[in-house]
């Protein structure tokens, strides 16, 4: 859909649409289902950018699709409400979708729209002029994706009859009350020149300064148009298709089936007598400094390259991909390209050059072969080898060539002529005036109206309308301090949007968040017993609920209590799950419930659950059976007192895990995809959003001058600085564990900030105050500070893995060593080991930790590796997705909410227009299970609830 102005004049009717080309920005990512060829629909990652569209297995090989959909090819894009479903149609052939939901397809429609008419125009912009004299009807109709709508059918020279839907995001009455007068003054001026024989004007399209007749080709414009002939009755949409389209199309069409067949059968034997003969005598003849030009079009029409990408070299190789494939490479100007020749295998590679971080001749796979390794920004690891040294010499040799060419500059897909710093120039210009344009527009649209689409990262939510009034919205969490910070960040964000927001936590930390200007809520509980409990018997283990059951469950009423009392008044709950109380409180309120965590807690097959994290990786079927498992074991602990609450207080009747159905429940998650990607089996209203980051959270703090003195000091006389804290964290011997850490930093030769935190916070009292603990000059302690302030003076960072200190850690792009004690710490330093970017210690020794800290100070493909992270994440803006994300799911959260009302109350609720019953499939295979099994409780309303079967998982 193109979103731009439409003028009304004396004679016209104008409608002007800019759309300046954003070269390799990610229009449009997430997971689609894609029909095969079989009939059946797989799930795989989507990536839209430079109007291409491609997906992979992974959305980490970013960089190996499987198959690339040049949009220039496309003819239009169809979509089917009904089932989230839309298609693109080619000459070729057709590609089915699916997507998780309404609000999902519309955003890839919208794009994929705007990307073809991108993909087939040269200019930045398109002009549509209607002669109102020319049209044949005009009419009011509304639709369900704006506030209202026009319809004008016109009337070609060539009696063929064309109808244009433009969509409003304004009134559009004045517009249609005075588009009908003028059209009242023309009808019997067109009904005298008809008589007279006299024919009206035709409407115009013209595309970057270049007048056409709309009529005379396809229009590349995706204001819902129809075309047909005065003597046909279809009703079905038409689009001839583009010079460029129709010429390969003929082309296809003259083949013949045998000739296909010789042709296919003859390249098939040509990659195997590649593959029988010596290798290396086929090497002595690979690699073409001149290919030619059929070998260029070739390469520029399978990966989806403009017309001026120079292919500048063809090499044959292997790319080393669990086992060697062997392809062709391919060098051109900006991109390093390889495809392979093995049978069978589609294996691509679309590699950027200005996407390669480094790159270094190694030690080969293959005896008698010369390897090549490259590491890509994204940290991507890429492994290459060639038969012959100067093969691979001359593979290195050009890449330095390009690579010693100034890339600050963005690629362009060069269209048109002219030198670089002109295109540049261009291109700064059209986002300028891209972004002046929706400044002004924004500044007429009607409140609450949506907007269909900004040029942007894939990150913003399109199509996510501003609500036309404030809400008052209540974040329910408990925890520690990390546990809290995130929703300062994000209530500041709200209430840039005008809305009121009030956080409901613990006590203590009521001073904190009013010092932000945040209402605060009440809300009971200790967190620092609740951190000792965690920390001495593990999360949900059998000391875990044995002392549970003795010490908590006052705690546990008193929770519930205060947590109904602080969400009064509001209308939307956002609650950390860890709180208990928010689902159920939402439904006795009636109103929107939103879930928000650090860590993961949707069932999913990709990670474990957070707090069943096991030594070794256990694959798919641990993976989910764990949620399942921690699922059943929270419920089973709470649901007495849960229960009992809902009907005292709430006035609610007992309800289950099955009526709740909580994998329905929008949800957001403030962490960053470029650490935990998003599982392939998530639904659409399941948010990763990045990180929620609070800058200068503790509102007047400054810096010791003994601590920047500290700082300076070690940076002059050229030593590593690192910071040791573990936070939150509650040890029955803070003693023994800071002589420990004193001794690693000792023996690494580095220097160490030594925060305590809540380390000996039990401890106080039971110990003498006049004792004070000395330190070595290497290390200065204090109490706390601000890790946004800290961490990017330093080199490395050690903590227990809390979700808020890995963030910071991240962010500044540093090592991070992790030490867990309980629960999602030992995901993230799972995440973080995995990823290259640290260490994850289970057992905390000298020689241990201070093994850790050298290699993190010094391991410069760490350090490296690390940098690229913080990059990344500093670029992320999670509030602003999280605030987006709750505009675009606040309607599935409120019939979510109906519904679940309704399950608990025993009544049949009405089928949802959002789609996602059809799509919990995690949900509908466990109930399913379970009547299989014969397991009780799936229909039971009382105060307990039976652990689920574990489903039958598999890769």
């Amino acid at each position: 859909m193109l979103q731009g102005v439409l003028y009304l004049t004396e004679e016209h009717i104008c409608f002007h649409a800019y759309f300046p080309r954003e070269q390799d920005v990610v229009l449009k990512d997430g997971f689609l289902s894609k029909r095969s060829t079989y009939g059946l629909y797989e799930k795989y990652f989507f990536s839209l950018q430079n109007d291409v569209l491609v997906y992979y297995y992974d959305q980490l090989d970013q960089y190996c699709p499987l198959e690339i959909i040049d949009l220039k090819y496309a003819v239009k894009v169809e979509k089917d409400t009904n089932k989230n479903k839309f298609k693109i149609l080619t000459p070729k052939r057709n590609y089915l979708f699916q997507a998780d939901s309404l609000a999902s397809m519309e955003e890839w429609v919208t794009q994929l729209q705007r990307s073809i008419v991108r993909a087939n125009n040269d200019g930045d912009h398109v002009k549509i002029v209607i002669p109102i004299e020319s049209i044949t009807n005009i009419d009011n109709q509304l639709t369900s994706s704006f506030q209202d709508a026009i319809q004008i059918k016109t009337i070609d020279q060539d009696e063929s009859f064309d109808e244009y839907l433009f969509a409003f995001v304004s009134d559009s009455q004045i517009l249609f009350e005075k588009l009908n007068d003028r059209w009242s003054h023309y009808k019997e001026l067109n009904l005298t020149r008809t008589q007279s024989g006299q024919r009206s004007t035709s409407p115009e399209l013209t595309i970057a300064g270049l007048s056409l007749n709309v009529f005379s080709g396809w229009k590349p414009f995706s204001i819902h148009k129809r075309s047909k002939s005065v003597d046909e009755t279809s009703t079905t949409s038409t689009r001839s298709v583009p010079k460029s389209i129709q010429s390969t199309s003929s082309t296809l069409d003259s083949v013949t089936e045998q000739e296909v067949q010789s042709s296919v059968r003859r390249k098939l034997s040509r990659r195997v007598n590649i593959l029988v003969q010596n290798p290396i005598k086929y090497m002595s003849s690979s690699f073409n400094e001149n290919p030619q030009e059929e070998t260029k079009e070739r390469f520029r029409e399978h990966f989806a390259l403009p017309e001026n990408e120079e292919l500048l070299a063809v090499f044959y190789g292997y790319y080393l991909r669990m086992i060697p494939l062997y392809g062709k490479f391919y060098i051109s100007g900006n991109y390093v390209c390889y495809k392979s020749r093995v049978p069978g295998q589609t294996t691509n590679i679309k590699l950027p050059i200005s996407a390669i971080y480094y790159y270094k001749k190694q030690h080969p796979t293959i005896l008698g072969y010369y390897g090549l390794e490259i590491l890509t920004r994204s940290q991507q690891e890429m492994f290459f080898e060639f038969g012959f040294k100067d093969i691979r010499d001359q593979f290195v040799k050009l890449l330095d060539s390009l690579k010693n060419v100034d890339k600050k500059q963005p690629l362009l897909d060069g269209t048109g002529s002219g030198s670089t710093d002109e295109s540049l120039t261009i291109v700064q210009n059209a986002f300028i005036k891209d972004q002046l344009l929706w400044k002004k527009q924004s500044e007429i649209y009607a409140p609450g109206s949506p907007i269909v689409s900004n040029y942007g990262d894939a990150g913003t939510i399109i199509g996510a309308p501003k609500l036309e009034k404030s809400m008052h919205i209540t974040c329910l969490t408990i925890g520690s301090r990390g546990d809290v910070q995130p929703y300062i960040a994000l209530a500041k964000g709200l209430m840039k949007e005008g809305h009121k927001v009030r956080i409901a936590t613990h006590g203590e930390y009521k001073d904190w968040i009013e010092s932000h200007g945040i209402e605060f809520g009440y809300v009971g509980g200790n967190p620092a017993e609740l951190m000792r409990i965690c920390v001495e018997n593990g999360m949900f283990t059998l000391g875990f609920f044995r002392e549970g059951v003795t010490n908590f469950r006052g705690w546990l009423d008193d929770l519930l209590k205060t947590s109904w009392d602080a969400c009064q008044g509001t209308d939307l709950i956002i609650e950390s799950p860890s709180a208990m109380s928010g689902i159920h409180i939402a439904e006795a309120l009636e109103i929107p419930y939103f879930r928000a965590f650090t860590m993961p807690w949707t069932r999913t097959r990709a990670y474990p659950h957070a707090f069943a994290v096991p030594y070794h990786d256990l694959k798919a079927p641990y993976n989910y059976s764990s949620y399942v498992l921690i699922e059943n074991a929270f419920w089973r602990g709470i649901a007495p007192q849960v229960n009992r609450w809902r009907k005292n207080t709430l006035k609610l009747r007992s309800t289950n895990m099955e009526k709740m159905d909580a994998g329905t429940v929008p949800f957001l998650y403030n962490f960053s995809s470029n650490i935990v990607p998003r599982p392939y089996d998530w639904s659409d209203w399941i948010c990763i959003t990045g990180y929620w980051f609070l800058d200068n959270p503790e509102v007047g703090w400054k810096a010791p001058q003994t601590l920047i003195d500290f700082l300076d000091n070690n940076r002059k006389n050229d030593i590593k600085i690192v910071y040791i804290g573990f936070g939150s964290i509650v040890v029955d011997d803070p003693k023994a564990l800071t002589k420990t850490i004193v001794e690693a930093v000792v023996k690494s030769g580095v220097a160490a900030i030594l925060s305590k935190g809540w380390s000996d916070r039990l401890q106080q009292g039971k110990v003498d105050n006049n004792e004070k603990e000395e330190y070595p000059p290497c290390i200065y302690p204090l109490k706390s500070v601000p890790h946004d302030w800290l961490f990017e003076r330093i080199d490395a960072v050690v903590h227990h893995g809390g979700a808020g200190t890995t963030a910071a850690g991240l962010r500044a792009g540093i090592p991070t060593i992790i030490k867990p004690f309980f629960g999602d710490q030992f995901f993230w330093g799972d995440r973080v080991e995995s990823m290259g970017i640290g260490f994850h210690i289970r057992k905390l020794t000298v020689e241990k930790l201070a093994e850790c800290l050298i290699k993190a100070t010094t391991d410069e493909l760490m350090i490296k590796k690390s940098s690229l992270t913080g990059e990344k994440i500093r670029k992320e803006d999670g509030v602003f997705n999280a605030v987006q994300a709750i505009y675009k799911h606040l309607e599935h959260a409120r019939q979510r909410i109906v519904s679940q009302r309704h399950r608990a109350a025993g009544i049949a609720s009405p089928t949802s227009t959002l789609g996602f019953d059809d799509l919990d499939i995690n949900f509908k295979v466990t109930a399913a299970l379970k009547k299989i099994v014969g397991i009780p409780g799936s229909e039971s309303s009382g105060e307990g609830e039976t652990i689920e079967s574990l489903p039958a998982t598999d890769n």
